[in-house]
């Protein structure tokens, strides 16, 4: 899924209906009427989808407590690292969902 500006979108689409409705106005040209005619269809359907409540991404990192044990530095949750199981190996913290920054 691709999260795009839906309210930056509608306006370029604004602009072009308006350049091309004066486009049509002055020398009445069926491809700018056509052309118009679909960015007007283009902007109906784009208000009419669904929206979603796209939640801003928390970043932090992760802070070496002791040895092998660290902390995400957002919410303090722990994590034991090791060998086997390096601290490389969590992206994203268990507890907040923060995205860690290497």
């Amino acid at each position: 899924m691709m999260l795009i500006d839906a309210d930056k979108l509608i306006e370029e689409i604004d602009e072009e209906i308006e350049y091309g409705t004066e486009r049509i106005e002055k020398h009445f040209d069926d491809a700018d009427k056509y052309i118009t005619k679909g960015l007007r269809i283009a902007r109906k359907d784009i208000l009419a989808q669904p929206t979603i409540d796209a939640a801003p991404i928390k970043h932090g990192r992760w802070i070496r407590v002791i040895a092998e044990d660290y902390e995400c530095s957002e919410c303090k949750a722990a994590v034991w690292s090791g060998k086997a199981n390096p601290i490389s190996n969590y992206k994203y913290c268990w507890r907040c969902g923060a995205k860690m920054e290497e």
